[in-house]
């Protein structure tokens, strides 16, 4: 059975680091690739060449990435039992794509990730390139709580093109906007110091939802079922809105 780390809620999405990594047959290996931009059509040559140094993704196929599967821990934790345990996550700068939280919560109890069409705007998501006999396992694994659904990402909104699918996980329920501002994620941003943490997001939420807990006390509770779920219903019923992703094909399933 596969094993998971409980992590506190706040520490979300889980430790994302600046560059890419590999996961190599169950192994995590960190890598030198720096920040591919899109913008400049950095990605494709540098994708063909880390794929050609490993083999074992025979059948590629791509999720762009936002929230705890660009965690190098997490992925890890996802992939232990895959049918091929093997993953390339790449940060990639991206305009008009913008990492944002989304107007709902996890069962863990984290305020989780979604993408927002934000014109003009640049951010530096990760593209995770794994097989596609893993990817029925991925798309479960986000879609188990009813927070997000699958969408096909065209080669045409992103500025470039890499020869196989991608995927992302919009959050159904839209971007977070608190006093009408999306709440961008700090780890994918451009500039350091760009965005908001867990920390500050659940604060805000906390003010204008449950004024009576504070961070500690929240982090705990939101740990148990009951209060995740009454929790994000409260979320959902005051900032739901439909997801701004436009050019991308919403997918009943993966076939």
């Amino acid at each position: 059975m596969q094993t998971r780390t409980l992590t506190s809620p706040l520490e979300y999405p889980f430790g994302i680091p600046r560059h890419g990594f590999v996961i190599a047959d169950g192994d995590l290996k960190p890598t030198s690739i720096p920040i591919l931009d899109a913008v400049q059509s950095e990605i494709a040559p540098i994708v063909e060449e880390t794929l050609d140094r490993n083999p074992l993704l025979r059948r590629p196929v791509a999720f762009l990435t936002c929230g705890s599967n660009a965690s190098p821990k997490r992925l890890s934790e996802k992939l232990q039992n895959a049918p091929v345990p093997s993953a390339i996550a790449l940060r990639v700068r991206l305009e008009n794509w913008i990492p944002v939280y989304g107007a709902t919560l996890s069962y863990y109890g984290s305020i989780p990730a979604t993408f927002e069409y934000l014109p003009n705007e640049i951010a530096e998501p990760f593209m995770v390139i794994t097989d596609d006999l893993n990817a029925q396992q991925l798309i479960e694994s986000e879609q188990r709580t009813g927070n997000y659904d699958l969408f096909t990402v065209p080669s045409s909104s992103l500025g470039y093109s890499v020869g196989f699918p991608i995927f992302a996980f919009v959050c159904r329920f839209g971007a977070l906007r608190i006093n009408g501002s999306v709440q961008r994620l700090r780890e994918f941003q451009k500039e350091e110091g760009m965005g908001r943490t867990q920390i500050n997001v659940v604060r805000d939420l906390l003010e204008d939802i449950e004024p009576a807990l504070d961070l500690g006390q929240y982090a705990r509770k939101a740990l148990e079922r009951e209060f995740a779920e009454h929790f994000g219903a409260r979320v959902r019923t005051q900032y739901a809105l439909e997801p701004t992703v436009p050019g991308w094909t919403r997918l009943a399933n993966k076939q």
